[in-house]
């Protein structure tokens, strides 16, 4: 399966690395693709990790939850200025950092109204440093 990957991913036009379908690939310092099966994890998460793992899985649930005008503005203001992320990115940013002069530095250059509110202590963001 491995030697499949190597041959066909670069023909289709794929530079893979990662995780894929039960493979883990890398290019090394040749250039050559590297793969190998996925190894599972040898120790348990740890509690930073499942903190910062449950910050994003909330993000993501409260923008799931946000309805269409609001997310495309999100998105609206990060085509305008040209930032290389999507407005789910710039949210999730703004989730975990809680970085309101950011947020509004953004607002105020695409003239678009990402948040509802202006106080940055209504922020519902919280950091990984608890």
């Amino acid at each position: 399966m491995a030697q499949t990957i190597k041959k066909y991913l670069p023909f289709m036009g794929f530079l893979s690395w990662g995780d894929l379908a039960g493979l883990t690939m890398y290019v090394n310092r040749r250039r050559n693709l590297v793969v190998y099966p996925k190894s599972p994890p040898d120790k348990p998460p740890s509690d930073a990790q499942t903190i910062y793992r449950n910050l994003m899985r909330n993000a993501a649930a409260e923008w799931k939850n946000w309805d269409s005008p609001l997310k495309a503005n999100w998105d609206r203001a990060c085509r305008r200025l040209s930032l290389k992320l999507h407005g789910f990115n710039l949210w999730v940013y703004w989730y975990i950092k809680g970085d309101r002069q950011t947020i509004a530095t953004i607002e105020r250059q695409s003239n678009l109204q990402l948040l509802p509110y202006t106080d940055s202590s209504s922020s519902s963001s919280s950091s990984c440093d608890e």
